[in-house]
């Protein structure tokens, strides 16, 4: 766990999150993060006041977090979601962690991405100043890839545009300035 959450932007946990002695996902997030295992009092106070007298230590055992967990809490659940810098501990029933994702899907929206592929034959040097003009004029980001030698390639990958007609324009543009027996093809 503690290299996949240096690795990636989010790690998420399902399972092991309750009041048995095979639940163990809580310390192995909290080793893996260098932490202490704590009985989190918020939770503790939800869990007594549902549970009453009946509020046992197998119970209390849910209450526990990693030290510095943030509680995710959405009115629509009983338990708020556990979240310790980029890891999201959720439960392992399918039900209850469709809705607990459900619940903090939003957090994860990203703009959508698009891309299109320019094939010249020209190389580098040749089109540059074209695919310049057109990323000032359009204000999307690119990046050539290494060429090709099959025909050379001018790929617009990594194009973050706020839509798909901008970037359409900014193809056409872009077409309308390189030699026309320069391009082999488009994608």
């Amino acid at each position: 766990m503690a290299d996949f959450r240096r690795v990636y932007d989010f790690v998420f946990t399902s399972g092991g999150v309750g009041p048995t002695h095979d639940d163990v996902t809580i310390e192995g997030v909290a080793r893996g993060l260098g932490r202490k295992v704590i009985r989190h009092p918020a939770i503790e106070g939800r869990i007594r006041e549902f549970y009453k007298d009946k509020a046992n230590e197998a119970r209390l055992k849910m209450a526990e977090v990693p030290e510095g967990t943030e509680l995710i809490v959405d009115g629509r659940l009983g338990f708020p979601t556990l979240k310790c810098e980029n890891v999201y501990v959720l439960p392992g029933i399918p039900e209850i962690l469709e809705q607990k994702f459900n619940a903090i899907r939003d957090r994860f929206a990203a703009s959508p991405y698009f891309l299109r592929v320019i094939y010249t034959s020209d190389g580098e040097g040749s089109i540059a100043e074209h695919l310049n003009a057109t990323l000032r004029r359009s204000r999307a980001a690119s990046r050539l890839l290494p060429e090709d030698r099959r025909p050379r390639v001018c790929r617009e990958a990594d194009a973050r545009v706020e839509g798909p007609g901008v970037l359409e324009r900014a193809l056409a543009h872009l077409l309308g300035l390189l030699p026309q027996e320069a391009v082999v093809r488009t994608e």
